[in-house]
């Protein structure tokens, strides 16, 4: 397993990210596409609302970007629990 963050603060857009690692990755194509052979391929986006509602738009171009590296997006969503409702957070 190889995990590489985007660098960016939690504080900024999911789809900026994404970007983020794309930019990364943009140029190593061929070699990606070499890891597949033998490894699953993965964005993951871990996602978490503190008011339960919340989301992100992933614009088609950047899908596009990610779909021609290869690789496939995993969304990891963290509801709040009951203990986060009965404490306001």
């Amino acid at each position: 397993m190889w995990i590489r963050r985007s660098g960016l603060g939690s504080d900024r857009w999911p789809e900026e990210h994404v970007a983020a690692l794309v930019r990364l990755f943009d140029g190593h194509r061929e070699e990606l596409i070499r890891l597949s052979d033998a490894c699953d391929l993965e964005v993951v986006l871990g996602f978490g609302s503190e008011n339960g509602q919340g989301g992100c738009v992933l614009p088609a171009h950047l899908l596009a970007e990610v779909g021609a590296l290869g690789l496939d997006v995993v969304l990891d969503l963290y509801p709040p629990t009951p203990e986060d409702a009965a404490t306001g957070t």
